[in-house]
């Protein structure tokens, strides 16, 4: 379009939708835009975008759903809204996507609920959809006092009553609600056109002439269209080029910038743009500027060029296929060193040339919920089988602090791919304590594994020596070495080219260390620098924003920490951002965020998070970056940056970051500030040396069972991609502690260890404030529901056994009462003994082993929709639990308050009769 009308300038559509708002409403805090497609979260802060959220994987429950579910009931959009003003009871049809909000309007319907409660029903699920999965509910109390709606969507009486409703505030529409994008890009454009009569003085012969063609030029509009090779680099983009005359030409198919330095026309070779035009004006080209330097771009091209190698004799015959993501991903250069110097030919995974086997991959990813890091291990490994590999290498890391998937996959592709699971491909995946190689050289048990796998590779008559392994890991230790100083130059090239100009800026692009993988990355670096951004790479051993000697105001996972440092840095240099990336899912990623967000916007920066999916859109991924460049750009204009240029030199740098004092932030533990105030209060320091009769009456967060009180306040205030397990049990804690803030310990069932739960008081303490110490327990704190008394078994009566989370299976709001569904379906139930769940490994083989002594017919396993260490451990051991349990099929069920009920019901149905099939067929 801007090619085509010769349009002067553009404008991200977020900014234009803000700057509509504040036109009517000057001191806004909060716009939220809904349309029919998309939804648009924007928070204003000194008349700037200071933070903006779209619904980046879905365009459904948008204002498109209420028009297409009121055609469905034969109503117009009007009488639709009218009908919800005067419903009584509106149906509750949950916030998931428009595939499960439909199938509960159908039941709805089914069951004789009204159009007027169904429409009341569809509009708070909009509006809800728009609060608690894209803004997050925990975020509501951050809109402000001066709310504005606006939209399509909001041109609805009853979506503006269902917002004012949930939010508990007064919103403002405008009556051009459905226009304000249009007003807003009007508005701008007016004041850029005042802007450049400015600089002109008043000349109008002076200033610059808009290019916008016109009326009769836009009559007689035409398009020639041709395609192009591209001469700029190796890949040779094939170009489509709309060419509209007067040198106005659109170009696409291009993977990179250098297409628009040439001037393409049909059956003539490109020619380069700067030096045709130079000829035409008698000059000299003038040299195209230097693009930021960019630190990911360093280390992505460091790691493409680890390249395979064919090597002979005879240890040359074996081909090690290295898995070059998750942990492993930054050392890559270690374990291919490693391997080479002891003379294996090894195979690298080749994203372009296993393209065509993603498919066959990831259908062999175990869960639907997995995230995109985890589907990419499919689609290497199938890569690597194809391209020849004997042995693939990917070793499973002790996880103390970290995700289950990232260090633990390797189990589940043992289990999940056919040709690891039958032995066609050896899958070799040696448990290691660290994924750091500095740390597995020190470690003699850790060389002793390495060492007896990597010997298990040789073919008879090359056997491996000890010397010849020290040696290869002193080579392969060089090689990692050589590739983290290369990525920490091109750091310090970034820092140093900040240093020179006070107006440059700098971006940390903070995740996971896998995050910079191209496929995950996605070319956020390269969108960034194309606005003018320099990019930092944090890696593990970075130098610049280095470990606090006291930091305890920290999530207490390894990644999350990591995480508030590099936000720390960029809270404390002007120059420079922070853009986070997240994976789609994350329940560890969604709460490090959070103490993200709060160090930033405690410096007054903006915060961006971007989540890393599949899909091969990347619109919002520009929108998103184009907001929070034009928000830096307006805070250096009016002089709101912090403290000044970084220093010149990184040992000035590393003395400013760590001297102490140097933050305005808090250094001191918020436990340790909780428990000052208590004994400075009542002279007692803690509760660690309780008397028995004390310790008796600290609360059990269990000992009422969850509530559909505490269902409500997980999805107002727990980040919405935390499990559903450890959502419920925080917001348990949380309202007991708000019903008696002097409550300074609570027990609390270990149903999940070395999970999301470690991180129970931290979060605690984020959402209220209180710090009470967490007493965890391995029992179940109250009696255990039993079964009815089994009747006598007929023909076709099933024995049903429950295992899966304590908590699920004791707990019937978590589970929907199972035991009375499965007693109405004439089954007899076989309850999990509570001291085999209590367990890290989640598989319960313990509890499945007594079920199958037992005779039992069935199972259901009840899994926290959301659990990470599930997605290695049950689903991702399907194969084995048929094997293991051939006459005890096993259904694993996900549980979430936001997921239909109904939808499990059925699934636990169809489990049922296939059992009573199966028995009566006995």
């Amino acid at each position: 379009m801007r090619a085509a009308l010769g349009i002067d300038s553009g404008i991200v559509e977020t900014t234009a939708h803000a700057r509509a708002a504040m036109e009517l409403v000057p001191d806004a805090t909060f716009v939220l835009d809904i349309g029919g497609q998309d939804m648009k979260a924007l928070w204003i802060k000194n008349g700037m975008v200071s933070n903006a959220i779209l619904n980046e994987a879905c365009s459904s429950g948008c204002g498109s759903f209420i028009e297409g579910t009121a055609h469905s009931l034969r109503l117009s959009p009007h009488a639709f809204n009218d009908a919800a003003l005067t419903s009584e009871h509106p149906v509750d049809l949950g916030t998931k996507c428009t595939v499960f909000m439909s199938s509960r309007v159908k039941h709805a319907q089914k069951i004789g609920a009204s159009v007027n409660d169904l429409a009341a029903g569809i509009a708070y699920s909009v509006v809800k959809n728009a609060l608690f999965r894209i803004i997050g509910a925990e975020r509501i109390d951050t809109l402000g006092s001066k709310i504005v709606v606006q939209g399509g969507t909001f041109k609805s009486d009853a979506a503006l009553r269902a917002f004012e409703k949930v939010c508990g505030v007064e919103a403002i529409r405008p009556e051009s609600a459905h226009l304000m994008g249009t007003i807003g890009a009007a508005l701008i454009a007016r004041e850029r056109a005042h802007d450049a009569m400015g600089k002109a003085d008043g000349n109008l012969d002076a200033a610059p002439r808009s290019t916008m063609i016109s009326a009769r030029e836009l009559e007689s509009l035409s398009v020639e269209r041709f395609s192009s090779r591209c001469p700029g680099c190796s890949n040779a983009c094939l170009l489509a080029i709309a060419d509209f005359g007067n040198g106005r030409r659109f170009i696409s198919g291009n993977k990179c910038s250098s297409a628009n330095d040439f001037e393409f026309s049909r059956n003539e070779e490109p020619k380069t743009r700067a030096a045709e035009a130079a000829a035409i004006e008698g000059r000299k080209p003038t040299p195209r500027p230097h693009q930021a330097p960019n630190a990911i771009a360093v280390e992505q091209h460091l790691l493409q060029s680890v390249e395979s190698v064919v090597q002979g004799g005879a240890r040359g015959t074996r081909s090690i296929g290295i898995m070059n993501c998750f942990e492993t991903y930054e050392y890559t250069p270690f374990w291919r060193a490693l391997f080479a110097e002891l003379g294996f030919s090894v195979i690298m995974p080749d994203d372009a040339r296993g393209a065509s086997l993603e498919q066959a991959a990831l259908a062999t990813v175990p869960a639907e919920g997995a995230c995109f890091p985890a589907k990419i291990a499919h689609m290497r490994a199938f890569d690597l089988m194809n391209a020849g590999a004997d042995v693939i290498f990917m070793p499973h890391f002790n996880r103390i602090g970290r995700c289950a998937v990232s260090c633990e996959y390797a189990d589940a592709l043992a289990d999940a791919v056919p040709a690891f699971e039958q032995g066609e491909v050896r899958l070799s995946r040696p448990h290691l304590s660290s994924f750091k190689v500095a740390r597995i050289v020190k470690d003699e048990d850790d060389l002793s594994t390495l060492f007896s796998e990597v010997g298990s590779f040789c073919p008879d008559g090359a056997p491996l020596s000890r010397e010849e392994f020290d040696h290869a890991l002193k080579k392969a230790l060089a090689s990692q070495r050589e590739f983290f100083d290369t990525v920490a130059r091109a750091n310090e090239k970034v820092i140093d080219w900040l240093a020179k100009d006070a107006q440059r800026h700098a971006i940390v692009v903070a995740g996971r260390p896998y995050h910079t993988d191209p496929r995950l990355m996605r070319g956020i670096d390269t969108m960034l620098t194309k606005l003018g951004f320099a990019i930092l790479c944090p890696t593990s051993s970075d130098a610049w924003a280095t470990r606090r000697p006291h930091d305890p105001n920290c999530p207490p996972w390894k990644p999350g920490k990591h995480l508030a440092r590099l936000a720390r840095f960029a809270a404390e240099n002007a120059q420079v951002d922070l853009v986070c990336l997240q994976s789609f899912g994350c329940g560890y990623d969604a709460l490090s965020l959070e103490d993200a967000r709060d160090i930033l916007e405690a410096a007054g920066k903006p915060f961006t998070a971007l989540k890393i999916d599949d899909l091969s859109d990347k619109a919002h991924l520009n929108i998103r970056l184009r907001t929070l460049a034009e928000g830096i750009e307006s805070m250096s204009r009016r002089g709101k940056s912090g403290q000044g240029l970084l220093a010149a030199s990184l040992k000035e740098r590393e003395h400013t970051i760590g001297r102490s004092g140097a933050s305005t932030l808090a250094t001191v533990s918020h436990v340790e500030k909780e428990r000052a105030a208590s004994k400075n209060a009542t002279g007692n320091a803690g509760v660690a040396e309780a008397s028995g009769r004390e310790f008796e009456r600290i609360p059990n967060v269990m000992s009422e069972g969850i509530s559909a009180v505490d269902a409500q306040v997980a999805q107002r205030q727990v980040p919405g991609d935390v499990c559903f397990t450890a959502a419920a049990l925080i917001a348990r804690s949380l309202q007991i502690v708000e019903k008696n803030p002097q409550v300074r310990a609570l027990h609390i069932p270990l149903v999940c260890n070395r999970c999301l739960l470690d991180g129970l008081a931290h979060t605690i303490w984020r959402l209220n404030g209180s710090c009470p110490d967490i007493i965890e327990e391995e029992r179940w704190p109250r009696p255990i529901e039993k079964p009815a008394t089994p009747k006598e078994e007929g023909i076709g009566r099933v024995l049903v056994g429950i295992v899966g989370n304590p908590l699920l299976c004791f707990d019937a709001l978590m589970n929907d009462s199972i035991l009375k569904l499965l007693e109405r379906l004439g089954c007899n139930v076989a309850m999990p003994d509570p001291d085999k769940l209590f367990c890290e490994d989640v598989r319960y083989l313990d509890q499945l082993d007594e079920f199958s002594r037992k005779g039992v017919d069935c199972v259901i396993y009840l899994q926290s929709f959301g659990c990470m260490k599930a997605h290695v451990h049950a689903r991702g051991f399907a194969h084995e639990f048929a094997r293991r349990y051939p006459d005890m099929p096993i259904t694993v069920i996900d549980y979430d308050s936001e997921s239909s009920a109904l939808n499990r019901e059925n699934r636990i149905r169809l489990a049922v009769e296939a059992a009573q099939r199966t028995k009566r067929e006995r």
